[in-house]
């Protein structure tokens, strides 16, 4: 016979989430991200429409410069700082699990999913451009 209660514990309010499975190709996208941001924490932040501008006009731009206009865009385009966790963490926070959903739907063609997820952290303003530089990152990796 089963109590009907169970007996409170201090972690029973809290929800409880289990870790989404990402792959190795996953994380090495989000530790390049990682790395990027790191090292943009001393640039100062810019605005994501010139950032856009500019690759737009190097065809020959490289991986690294999207990745930097992303990271040293992206609290603008949130309207707040995201969470990023140290390189080569195993855990992932919201925004970077966000971030890799967000690649592997522009990455697969998923537009539906790729515009949802954009219209839930994304100024509407800025849409267009993360979903520019997201994708031209997620090029670059073979995201499953």
């Amino acid at each position: 016979m089963m109590p009907l209660r169970l007996p409170h514990s201090p972690d029973a309010d809290l929800p409880q989430v289990e870790a989404a499975p990402f792959g190795a190709e996953d994380m090495n996208f989000l530790n390049h991200l990682r790395m990027v941001a790191l090292s943009c924490r001393v640039k100062p932040r810019s605005n994501i429409f010139e950032a856009c501008a500019l690759i737009a006009t190097d065809p020959q731009s490289t991986r690294d410069a999207h990745v930097e206009a992303l990271m040293r865009s992206l609290s603008e385009a949130m309207n707040r700082r995201p969470t990023l966790l140290r390189t080569g963490s195993t855990e992932v926070s919201f925004d970077e699990a966000w971030l890799i959903r967000l690649a592997k739907s522009l990455a697969h063609g998923d537009s539906d999913s790729a515009a949802f997820l954009l219209a839930s952290r994304v100024v509407p303003a800025h849409r267009r451009n993360i979903r520019f530089l997201v994708g031209r990152i997620s090029d670059c990796f073979a995201l499953v």
